[in-house]
């Protein structure tokens, strides 16, 4: 009967087990003397137990494991949209700054052109303008003088050589300026998309690198903070843009040889 204030216990079931164990006699005679060992029956399963315990741990184990490993998918997938998104935005700028500066190459050096062309034809009409006065002051010097027929045109031929090689002068100095002009232009194109494709090729590798963190991290099952790659993978390297603007001051400074009209005034 149990009481309501305490429990009573039942010890198992004591039972007995004789052994006989072999003794021997000072006069050197054997005989077997009785041992007796108590057993008990009903006790605990302690084997069972350690398993159960053992099962127990191994799930909690694996439950763990497997959050831990859908913690580390669900950064792993954040961190590549992040990475995606930071991919876009360093390839956008390098992209956008590279147009902005063939554009404006390219207006500067049409803009040079323009002047080098203006340049030309101002020493041109010049020539002309000095080529035509000088004829009409010859002509009426000519007459003054009396001096006709073959020495006359021999003169007049003299004058429009003079004329006809200050022509080829501004022309010469003209195509001088404009084949600088060019290798200039064409040399800075080429310089700025050197160091897009350079630019581009660091953002590629630092792309590729901390995608192969990202998948390390996953197969592991580390729950990874991406924010420090993807900031850095995503910012604009200060020495490409200032590379790009070394080239816009380099264009801006071409200068080209003034023509000279040198047909003077007689």
């Amino acid at each position: 009967r149990i009481d309501s204030n305490k429990i009573t216990y039942s010890a198992p079931k004591q039972t007995t087990t004789t052994v006989y164990k072999p003794t021997t006699s000072s006069s050197g005679s054997s005989s077997a003397s009785q041992v007796q060992t108590p057993s008990y029956s009903g006790g605990t399963d302690y084997a069972s137990k350690l398993a159960e315990m053992y099962a127990q741990q191994q799930a909690q184990a694996q439950a763990y494991a497997a959050q831990q490993r859908a913690a580390a998918e669900s950064a792993y997938r954040a961190g590549m949209e992040r990475l995606g998104q930071a991919w876009d935005t360093k390839t956008g700028a390098l992209r956008d700054n590279l147009n902005s500066t063939l554009a404006n190459l390219q207006r500067q050096y049409d803009a040079s052109k323009n002047e080098v062309n203006a340049d030309a034809n101002k020493s041109l009409r010049e020539a002309y303008i000095n080529y035509m006065l000088n004829k009409k002051n010859l002509n009426q010097n000519l007459t003054a003088q009396g001096i006709g027929g073959g020495a006359a045109e021999s003169t007049m031929a003299g004058m429009y050589n003079n004329y006809g090689n200050s022509r080829n002068n501004i022309n010469t100095t003209l195509n001088d300026n404009l084949t600088s002009l060019e290798n200039t232009y064409q040399g800075n194109i080429s310089n700025a998309n050197q160091q897009y494709n350079s630019a581009y090729a660091n953002a590629l590798s630092d792309y590729l690198n901390y995608q192969n963190q990202l998948e390390q991290n996953l197969a592991n099952s580390i729950v990874g903070s991406y924010g420090n790659m993807v900031n850095s993978l995503g910012s604009l390297d200060s020495g490409y843009t200032n590379a790009l603007y070394d080239l816009l001051q380099k264009q801006a400074a071409y200068e080209y040889q003034n023509t000279k009209n040198t047909l003077g005034m007689d």
